[in-house]
């Protein structure tokens, strides 16, 4: 697998066979392994699903909330009952949240869903926008449907990070076949004011996977011995971007 990065931004885009190839990159989602998103059950992600309901809606107020990539619903799951949800994923087990009457979904993107245009009040990508062939068409679309006082929420990998930095082409980040569209704050915060976003909140924080500073040190000296070979785990590599219209 082959990246590029922007000399502007600093944000990072695979220049191989994978950006010619969307339509086979949709059809890998629809064959996922049943247990690709079990790690989200873990405690670290509950903890982590319950820091951002708690940011994006302290008075618990009766919002409409779009989880774009949803997968299982477990971050939807994890919401409470004032929230009224919906959910869009193109993966195969998108079909298994019709257990849960509490969740719209529908199986495919958030451009071919069915849902009104203007009325949500927060959409989400989460672990998400990295996988994106064409980020900026994604923001133009995901901001068609929300509401005037809508957010736009993106937690991704941050390009320009210190710790992506170091581990340079030996980034865990990078070995995922799935991500190809990697960006920087600077790149992203780009991104956003281009489709219409004015107000840009962005937060840097640690993914719920992430090894401890010990074990990325270990693995980060183990590589420069070899190298740079190998691959560095994630740690302090991530942002939480929150924009308003």
């Amino acid at each position: 697998m082959n990246y590029g990065k922007c000399n502007d931004c600093g944000s990072i885009i695979a220049t191989d066979a994978r950006m010619q190839s969307g339509k086979d990159l949709l059809t890998s989602y629809e064959n996922l392994p049943e247990d690709y998103w079990q790690n989200l059950q873990a405690a670290e992600h509950e903890t982590f699903f319950q820091e951002v309901e708690s940011l994006l809606n302290p008075a618990r107020s009766r919002l409409k909330i779009c989880d774009v990539g949803c997968g299982n619903g477990h971050f939807l799951r994890s919401l409470g009952t004032h929230w009224q949800k919906f959910g869009v994923e193109p993966g195969q087990l998108a079909g298994n949240l019709s257990k849960h009457q509490d969740i719209q979904h529908f199986h495919g993107t958030l451009e071919q869903s069915p849902f009104q245009s203007n009325t949500m009040d927060i959409i989400t990508y989460i672990d998400v926008f990295e996988h994106l062939m064409d980020p900026l068409q994604e923001i133009e679309t995901a901001k068609s449907f929300l509401s005037s006082n809508g957010k736009l929420v993106i937690y991704t990998a941050n390009a320009s990070s210190l710790f992506a930095t170091l581990s340079d082409k030996t980034w865990l980040y990078l070995k995922c076949i799935g991500h190809i569209s990697v960006a920087s704050q600077k790149g992203l915060s780009l991104a956003l004011q281009s489709g219409g976003f004015s107000k840009i909140e962005v937060l840097q924080c640690n993914h719920p996977s992430s090894a401890s500073f010990i074990r990325w040190l270990g693995y980060f000296m183990a590589s420069k011995a070899l190298g740079n070979k190998g691959s560095i785990p994630l740690f302090r590599d991530h942002m939480l971007v929150i924009a308003s219209i």
